[in-house]
């Protein structure tokens, strides 16, 4: 048995498609199994089922179990040894929805490089559930998450609270409601009622943060008009942008497009049972990981950027 074979075993349990799994290992298919081989002779067990389709055995969970651990203990002892030897080298494998890593990473790169130039930074950017899944399975160090429960192999550091915001185009409102938008305008301006916009079409999302919209609009007894949906918000908000449907945009995601909203934009906080609505926004990592000098720095960063955010003033 070496470490070589228990990671390629590792990534072919993760997408159980050999041909995948090689490319994306660049080995060919051949080495791929010749790697997976060698450890059933070593165990004397089978690990994958080849037929009808290529799935775990039993015995190969176990094994599974087995080679998470060792490929998480062997990226610790390298970044153990790395300190001792005062060497500024590694990767951090970071996640993140795209929203959130547009908000943040620009800022927080430019400040890390210039303490480690040599560190390699690996982006997956996906959405909450799936990267707590990819933090757990080690295939991402730490991750920034939305709508996070807690987990018994995970810790979570809080980063922010990210209230949520309608945003609405003065021309939208003209069209939809003549006779009252200027009431609304000026009630709404510390908090929506969705009742007062229930003939306004609307971009929907189908996400995390869309669930938390829809109780809004159930607890309203509204049923949106839908102009778009999708499960990405900036997405939705580049649609909404253009002032021909509502959109639904939380304070991080406005930090990013501030400086460029049309001048009949407004933007009004969304109430749910008479409270501004926000989601949590966690860094979370695994509970048994060791952090290097440039990890530690890498997260110090994230939190003092997610800071500046959240004291930026939107209404």
């Amino acid at each position: 048995m070496n470490l070589q074979s228990l990671y390629y075993f590792s990534e072919l349990a993760k997408t159980l498609h050999m041909t995948q799994t090689a490319e994306r290992l660049f080995i060919s298919q051949q080495n791929l199994s010749n790697h997976i081989q060698r450890l059933e002779n070593y165990y004397g067990v089978k690990l994958f089922e080849r037929k009808p389709r290529l799935q775990l055995t039993y015995a190969g969970e176990q094994v599974l179990e087995f080679a998470n651990m060792i490929n998480r203990e062997s990226i610790n002892l390298t970044n153990i040894l790395s300190e001792i030897k005062n060497e500024a080298t590694g990767t951090i494998r970071f996640g993140g929805s795209p929203l959130r890593i547009n908000a943040i990473l620009p800022y927080v790169l430019s400040e890390f490089t210039q303490q480690f130039p040599h560190v390699e930074i690996r982006i997956s950017d996906v959405l909450s559930k799936e990267l707590e899944n990819k933090v757990l399975n080690y295939e991402v160090d730490f991750a920034v998450v939305t709508g996070h429960e807690p987990h018994p192999e995970l810790i979570d550091v809080p980063l922010m609270e990210d209230p949520l915001y309608l945003c609405v185009s003065k021309k939208l409102l003209e069209k939809h409601l003549p006779d009252t938008y200027e009431m609304i305008i000026k009630k709404s301006a510390n908090g929506t009622d969705l009742k007062d916009f229930a003939d306004i079409p609307f971009c929907i999302l189908e996400n995390r943060l869309g669930k938390m919209i829809d109780q809004v609009f159930k607890d309203a007894s509204v049923m949106p008009k839908v102009y778009s949906t999708s499960i990405l918000t900036q997405i939705s908000t580049a649609i909404g942008l253009k002032g021909d449907a509502a959109c639904f945009v939380p304070h991080l995601g406005l930090a990013n497009i501030i400086d460029r909203l049309p001048p009949d934009m407004y933007i009004f906080p969304v109430l749910y049972k008479g409270k501004v609505l926000v989601q949590t926004v966690n860094l979370i990592c695994r509970a048994n990981q060791y952090h290097p000098a440039f990890e530690k720095l890498f997260m110090e960063l994230l939190k003092k950027r997610y800071q500046e955010i959240a004291e930026l003033k939107m209404i």
